[in-house]
């Protein structure tokens, strides 16, 4: 998965691009993390 992120950065080296895959990753983590905490409760 991160490797796949990675492969994308250097696909696109326009800082804007980057910049929008950095924080959809950090809402999908965030969202997965709200899930485990919900699961576990």
């Amino acid at each position: 998965c991160v490797d796949m992120v990675c492969y994308i950065c250097l696909r696109h080296n326009d800082p804007n691009v980057v910049s929008s895959l950095l924080e959809t990753l950090e809402i999908i983590l965030k969202y997965s993390n709200w899930i485990d905490r919900r699961k576990s409760r």
